[in-house]
């Protein structure tokens, strides 16, 4: 993994969580995105959030299969490999 898109990722999801206050955990790549308190409408709002800061945009196919914070930090590895 990519450690700076690793750093961005995580720094995204925890102000996300922290903007709901529901998640205290640490992030971590094997935390489930499940476990983080947002409802899927903040999920979507993370994800674009993400595609915005990369300029990069995840396949529909490749949002269903994210279970992960490592999941979606790999999704976003691979579209920003795909568009350099």
């Amino acid at each position: 993994m990519d450690r700076d898109i690793q750093d961005i990722v995580f720094q995204l999801v925890h102000e996300s969580c922290a903007a709901i206050g529901e998640f205290k955990g640490v992030i971590e790549a094997r935390v489930q995105l499940n476990a983080l308190g947002l409802d899927s409408l903040k999920l979507v709002e993370l994800v674009y959030t993400l595609e915005r800061r990369f300029s990069v945009e995840l396949s529909e196919q490749s949002l269903f299969s994210l279970q992960s914070v490592g999941d979606l930090v790999v999704a976003i590895q691979e579209a920003v490999e795909e568009d350099a």
